[in-house]
């Protein structure tokens, strides 16, 4: 009697343990998942960018500001040539100022 009691406690710690601490480890990367995908996900957004333009030997630097929610956004040119220039989006128009 003494031995099949230890077998079985022996046998449930070396088989259920690691299967209870396999679920809760998924369970934990799980949440890092969700908490990744939320940190990724956003309803607005602003930043700063820049893009070149080569043409032959010819660079164009062009910077601008963007502001965007959801699916609209409006994009504000600071480079000296095209200051002020704005492209602005408003579901399902595109305009340029």
């Amino acid at each position: 009697m003494k031995k099949s009691l230890i077998f079985t406690i022996l046998a449930f710690s070396i088989i259920v343990l690691p299967i209870l601490g396999f679920l809760s480890f998924q369970s934990e990367e799980e949440n890092i998942i969700k908490k990744l995908d939320q940190n990724l996900t956003f309803e607005s957004i602003y930043y700063q960018g820049s893009f070149e333009i080569i043409r032959n030997n010819n660079k164009i630097l062009k910077t601008f500001e963007c502001w965007a929610k959801n699916e609209n956004f409006l994009i504000l040119f600071t480079n000296p040539e095209d200051k002020g220039v704005i492209y602005m989006f408003i579901s399902p128009r595109q305009m340029m100022f």
